[in-house]
């Protein structure tokens, strides 16, 4: 008993001793314990059930201030990510119109994309951070990235004003190509991590933030939101900027605010367990294995597409040296035996590539892209569709535009009103560069901009003049644009005041406002009002005032100065005219006519239209769009003067020889006759026996384009034609019977 009684003790020293081993990095003893045993989507899972907040358990975005005092206090001065030129001891205090003026709190995931002041992410001590004011509005809520700074460039403490500490400019990632603003390279595996957080923190919301430019633009999971090229660009920040004693020293005081803590910096390289290289081992809370975390860059695919025949052919390549790529068509995760990419991929059908970089120490993330053959991209044409201007040669005087400031590439506030000296925002979704206003619910008001003589150019929304009247913020108004105040310089990214040149258009994100300002605030860029593209026909009518027309499938408008007949052959074998279409009226498609300028020999133009105009059923007159042999009659005439050139000889005149079928050219009508009595060789435009015009018999009451008079010289009401008798028109009499 009595050695059984020492073993027990034995056992229970080393049991205590086990317990008292099993601790987690960074003082966290048992906290991450349910994450063990688990790898990937798996992990992900239970780290969310460890660190996952409610709003009792945040402090209140006031109360940010006092518990930056134990997370981002340095001595006597505030940490500021945004800004290396600053030593800020409070928050809120001075001035947000110039960089080093104003402290203020960052939301380094901006609150846009989760909804706004939606607890407990608003107050989420892990990202919301201290910040320069003035550099946190230029960022606005753009989407991290990587740029050439040619937006915008903060101030570098060791390089002068324009080192570009931080950095605003079209996005260099593959993958991505809008506006994006980049950090200094010390904070990029910082804010890395802080993303990872937010996506595992908040597992089960993640798949309704559906406006973040760095989330998938569609099927978005909770394991993985983030695009490639956003996955793939954190996953290399977080390896190249490792985890610092600034963030371990940080977590001490996120525990005490709101008692959870970042496990990608208790683990460093926690996120290849989850997303990268070691996704399918196992990970041990109190054993942690942060060796060989050796980064593999996801592939980036670049393709090419064949003019002739569509093919698309796609290379895929990885930065990081030694790799090999393995790649799948068909929708399973490729792995190391899946194909292997030796040579550019040929595309004949639209497919969905997932690549895979692997080397001997790890593995990538997968990159995932669907390429897309025989159809163009979804861009829309029309009225109150408008389209970014993005060179001063989309600048046109007189057309209408759009006041926009871009949140991201698929949202942003348009001016939609003047209050008082300034401008309202109202909400526009944007896709492919294009704002499309067709169902303007938010109240959009488009303003028109024309150019002045001087090279300067107007603004006005249709009740006065966009101005500024003094050197202020203030947006003004003014009657006439007379003065320079209410005169611009536009360029696509700037409008500048041509009286008070330091101050341009802008918006303020705090305030939800367009108004002008020195410095500071959000840029803003015009999208201007697409004109439908008009296809038109171009006719030449020469001395005698008459041609004809064909066309078998196109519409057309008639233009002023022109009327368009219609005719037929009655039994008693004169030509009659049979309808007349005036001005502004349809020629529906597939009609033959006769035109005749009232202003004599010009080309005129006919504009080509959806809409279908009357038909005339007893219309005789024929054509093609081709040049073709004339068919469906006896005889065939075409439209001509006598063998003399006669001037009002005009008639249609056999064709050929004896009426024969003729080679008619395209877009003319001809005149097919069916008879069995002797063949007329002409017939005039005018009766001959009578000198008198038979009217529309298919629209006897149809208004007229000319005035119409009866033979006392009397002007019938409202240019119609009444029911019986003579009158007469452009000069020639026509009978109503």
């Amino acid at each position: 008993m009595i050695c059984n009684k020492r073993r027990w003790a034995l056992m229970l020293m080393l049991t205590g001793l086990t317990v008292c081993l099993a601790q987690g990095p960074n003082g966290t003893e048992t906290y991450y314990r349910n994450a063990s045993n688990k790898s990937g989507q798996a992990l992900k899972t239970a780290f969310y059930n460890i660190i996952k907040l409610t709003t009792e358990d945040v402090t209140s975005y006031d109360g940010l201030e006092s518990a930056y005092e134990k997370t981002d206090r340095v001595g006597e001065y505030l940490r500021d990510r945004y800004s290396n030129i600053t030593q800020y001891k409070e928050l809120n205090k001075g001035s947000n119109a110039y960089e080093g003026g104003m402290c203020n709190k960052e939301h380094s995931f901006p609150k846009s994309w989760f909804g706004g002041k939606v607890s407990p992410m608003y107050s989420d001590i892990v990202h919301v951070v201290p910040s320069d004011a003035y550099v946190n509005n230029r960022r606005g809520n753009l989407p991290f990235g990587e740029n050439n700074g040619e937006t915008y460039k903060s101030a570098m403490y060791t390089q002068g004003d324009n080192g570009g500490y931080s950095k605003v400019g079209y996005c260099t990632v593959a993958g991505y190509t809008d506006k994006c603003f980049e950090p200094n390279d010390e904070w990029k595996g910082d804010f890395a991590r802080i993303y990872f957080y937010m996506i595992t923190c908040y597992e089960n919301r993640v798949t309704s933030w559906s406006s973040c430019p760095m989330f998938k633009s569609s099927n978005i999971t909770a394991y993985s939101p983030f695009a490639d090229w956003a996955m793939n660009m954190l996953m290399r920040w977080a390896a190249e900027d490792p985890v610092s004693q600034i963030e371990i020293d940080r977590q001490a005081g996120i525990e005490d605010a709101q008692g959870n803590r970042n496990p990608f910096v208790d683990y460093p390289g926690l996120e290849q367990y989850i997303w990268g290289s070691k996704k399918n081992q196992t990970f041990y809370y109190d054993n942690y294995d942060g060796a060989n975390m050796n980064y593999v860059a996801a592939p980036v695919f670049t393709s090419t597409t064949d003019a002739t025949t569509g093919n698309i052919t796609v290379t895929m390549t990885s930065s990081t040296a030694g790799t090999t790529i393995y790649y799948t068509t068909d929708g399973n995760t490729p792995t190391a035996t899946s194909n292997r990419y030796t040579a550019p991929v040929i595309l004949t059908a639209t497919t969905t590539i997932m690549a895979i970089a692997i080397t001997a120490d790890g593995e990538s993330s997968v990159t995932t892209q669907t390429f897309t053959i025989g159809e163009e991209p979804s861009v829309v044409t029309g009225e109150n569709v408008y389209v970014k201007v993005t060179s001063a040669n989309d600048l046109e005087s007189g057309r209408r535009y759009l006041l926009v400031y871009e949140e991201n590439a698929t949202a942003g506030q348009a001016y939609n009103g003047f209050n008082k000296d300034k401008g309202t925002p109202g909400a526009v979704t944007i896709a492919n560069n294009q704002i499309d206003l067709s169902n303007n619910t938010n109240g959009i008001v488009p303003l028109t901009i024309e150019q002045l003589a001087n090279g300067k150019w107007t603004i006005t929304d249709g009740d006065g003049y966009f101005a500024l009247t003094s050197k202020s913020n203030a947006l003004n108004k003014a009657t006439t644009a007379t003065n320079t105040n209410a005169q611009w310089t536009i360029t696509p990214t700037t409008i500048t005041n041509a009286s008070y040149t330091g101050y341009t258009l802008r918006y303020n994100t705090q305030a939800n406002m367009f108004r002008c300002y020195a410095s500071g605030q959000q840029p803003v860029v015009l999208y201007k009002e697409l004109v439908p593209e008009v296809e038109t026909v171009d006719v030449a009518i020469g001395d005698t005032g008459y041609a004809t027309l064909y066309y078998g499938e196109k519409n057309l408008i008639v233009p002023d100065d022109i009327e368009a007949y219609t005719y037929y052959v009655s039994d008693g074998g004169q030509l009659e005219e049979s309808y007349v279409y005036g001005p502004q009226e349809i020629i529906p498609a597939g009609t033959g006519v006769v035109l005749q300028s009232l202003i004599g020999a010009g080309t005129f133009t006919f504009t080509v239209t959806d809409q279908e105009g009357a038909q005339d059923p007893d219309n005789q007159l024929r054509g093609s769009d081709t040049d073709q042999l004339t068919s469906g009659g006896s005889y065939y005439y075409m439209l001509s003067l006598d063998v003399d050139k006669t001037p009002d000889s005009v008639g249609f005149y056999w064709g050929a020889a004896e009426g024969a079928p003729f080679t008619n050219k395209a877009h003319r009508a001809y005149l097919p006759v069916t008879t069995t009595s002797e063949a007329k060789p002409h017939y005039l435009l005018e009766s001959e026996t009578t000198g008198i015009e038979r009217a529309s018999h298919s629209s006897p009451n149809t208004r007229q384009s000319s005035p119409v008079y009866d033979l006392q010289g009397r002007k019938t009401i409202d240019n119609i034609l009444p029911q019986k008798g003579v009158y007469i028109r452009n000069g020639k009499k026509i009978a109503i019977k």
